[in-house]
């Protein structure tokens, strides 16, 4: 490859790279945005590498699901148990089971429940965030880009590498 479309193709894969970070923090719930990470590694001359990653413990739970709606690995209900106590205690009134004070769902001082003890509960796990998650979208969009980019501007660069070669001959 020569200079120019190496300098070129360089330059367009750090546009994708801060791209793609800036549509997973846009497609991402609010408390995930702040811990995007995207960078942009080169292999060789024409191999580029961009990497987006989400530092958070429910990251990976947001981006793939979990439990029985995980698209990853097994799926199956998993355990909470209690870290320090015998038994996990929640909030519980059976004759209203799901509290409503203006308008929201609440458990506060206002209502008194009594209390729901259990020695494990089985989560059945949480869906992908939107149902794709935030990274796979953006690195779907951020491909469309990188195609579009090479596509359209990497005809030029070629050219003008040609008319260098041809001049310097």
């Amino acid at each position: 490859m020569t200079q120019n479309f190496t300098q070129f193709l360089a330059l367009v894969v750090d546009e994708a790279t801060k791209f793609s970070e800036r549509k997973a923090r846009q497609l991402a719930p609010k408390h995930l945005q702040s811990v995007i990470k995207s960078t942009h590694s080169k292999r060789a001359d024409t191999v580029h590498v961009i990497s987006m990653v989400a530092e958070a413990p429910d990251a990976a739970a947001q981006e793939f699901g979990s439990g029985l709606r995980a698209t990853r690995g097994a799926k199956a209900k998993y355990i909470i148990a209690p870290k320090t106590k015998k038994y996990l205690a929640f909030p519980w009134d059976v004759s209203h089971p799901f509290p409503v004070y203006q308008g929201k769902a609440v458990i506060n001082r206002f209502w008194q429940p009594e209390e729901a003890r259990n020695r494990t509960v089985k989560h059945p796990g949480i869906p992908p965030y939107r149902g794709r998650g935030y990274l796979n979208p953006a690195a779907d969009e951020t491909i469309d880009l990188l195609k579009r980019e090479l596509r359209t501007k990497a005809s030029v660069s070629i050219k003008k590498d040609i008319i260098v070669s041809v001049k310097t001959a």
